[in-house]
C-alpha cells in the first residue's frame, strides 16, 4: 500500500495505492511415490430376484488416506477382467454382479482377487488382495417343502439395550463405547418355529450407522429362556445367564449406511428351543468383546433382525 511520495517539484498525489502479489511454495511436500491397494468382503446379500444381477459392493482403500482420483482396477472373480473405480479420500467400491435365477443352486460364495491397479498418480502395490461375497438363494426348495424366510425386527426401545448406554440410544456400540468394553442386549418377540421345522441358516441382520475398519471380535450368547424378559436397569444384557456362546471372529469392516450380518447362529437358537420348536418365543442375544462396531438401533429406525430360515414349507407370519 502506498502512503505518499516526495521529490518533485509537482504535488504527487495517489490514485491506485493498494497491490498484491504471489510467491509459489516450493518446499510442498510431494505425493508418495507408491500406494497400497486392500479390499475387504462384501456384505451378505439375498437374490432379488430370478432375473438380472444381484450387486456385491466390496470396499476398496487406499493407504493414503488423502488420494481422491479414479484407478483402473483388475481383478478376477472367475474370469480376469477390470473396472474403473473412483475413489474419495483413499476409499472406493467394486462392484461384482451375480446373475440371478430361479435354481435353487444354494447360497453362491464369490471370490475375488486383486490383480493390479493403474491410473494417472503414485504407483500400485497391492496389500489385502483376497476378499469374498456371498448371494442367498431365494428359490430355495428342501425336503418336502418350499424354505420359508423369517425375519423379526425388534419392537421395542427397551428391546435393544447397551450396558453403558440403556435403552432408547440411537446406536447399539459393540464392542467398546467409547473407551470401556461394553455388553449389548438384543430381544426378539413372537417367533414361531414348528416343531417340524429345520432351521438351515439363522443369523443377527445390522445396518451400520458408521464405518469402522479396525479389528473386532465378538462373542454372540444366547439367554437360557424362550420367554425371555425386556431388558432394563435391573435387567441389563450382562446380568443375563447364557445357555451357549458363537464366536464372532474377524468382523469384516463396516461403511456407514451398510448392511451386515453375523455368521449362521442356527446352532445357538437350537440350544434353547430344543426339538420341540417355539411359539410365540422371545429370544434375547448377547454381544460383547473387543474392537467397535456401531449399528442403527431400534430408535433411530433400523432396528436390528433375526434372519430365520426355514425348511419345512411352513407358512409363517410374525
Amino acid at each position: 500500500t502506498l502512503t505518499g511520495a516526495t521529490g518533485t517539484a509537482t504535488p504527487v498525489t495517489l490514485g491506485t495505492a493498494s497491490a498484491s502479489g504471489t510467491v509459489t511454495e516450493d518446499d510442498v511436500a510431494a505425493p508418495p511415490a507408491s500406494v497400497v491397494l486392500s479390499i475387504a468382503d462384501a456384505p451378505t446379500l439375498t437374490e432379488t430376484g430370478d432375473t438380472g444381477t444381484t450387486d456385491l459392493v466390496f470396499d476398496l482403500s487406499l493407504s493414503d488416506a488423502s488420494f481422491t482420483g479414479s484407478l483402473q482396477v483388475a481383478y478376477d472373480a472367475g474370469a480376469a477382467t477390470s473396472q474403473s473405480v473412483s475413489f474419495v479420500d483413499g476409499i472406493g467400491m467394486l462392484t461384482v454382479s451375480v446373475a440371478n435365477d430361479d435354481v435353487d443352486n444354494g447360497t453362491e460364495t464369490v471370490e475375488v482377487t486383486l490383480t493390479g491397479a493403474s491410473g494417472a498418480g503414485p504407483t500400485v502395490t497391492l496389500g489385502t488382495a483376497t476378499a469374498s461375497g456371498m448371494v442367498i438363494e431365494d428359490d430355495i426348495t428342501g425336503g418336502g417343502g418350499t424354505v420359508s424366510t423369517v425375519v423379526t425386527a425388534i419392537g421395542a426401545s427397551s428391546d435393544d439395550w447397551e450396558q453403558f448406554g440403556g435403552g432408547g440410544s440411537g446406536d447399539l456400540e459393540f464392542g467398546l463405547n467409547g473407551s470401556r468394553a461394553q455388553a449389548v442386549g438384543m430381544r426378539f418377540d413372537g417367533i414361531d418355529i414348528p416343531q417340524t421345522a429345520t432351521i438351515t441358516d439363522a443369523y443377527l441382520q445390522f445396518t451400520s450407522l458408521q464405518t469402522s475398519s479396525g479389528a473386532a471380535n465378538f462373542t454372540i450368547g444366547i439367554q437360557g429362556s424362550e420367554t425371555a424378559a425386556t431388558f432394563s436397569s435391573g435387567a441389563p444384557p450382562q446380568s443375563r445367564v447364557t445357555a451357549d456362546e458363537f464366536a464372532w471372529s474377524n468382523v469384516e469392516q463396516w461403511t456407514a449406511g451398510g448392511t451386515y450380518r453375523t455368521p449362521d447362529i442356527s446352532g445357538l437358537i437350537e440350544t434353547v428351543i430344543g426339538a420341540d420348536g417355539a411359539t410365540n418365543a422371545a429370544l434375547a442375544f448377547i454381544v460383547a468383546g473387543s474392537g467397535s462396531r456401531v449399528a442403527s438401533s431400534f430408535d433411530s429406525g433400523d432396528a436390528p433382525e433375526l434372519v430365520l430360515v426355514l425348511d419345512d414349507g411352513s407358512a409363517l407370519t410374525l
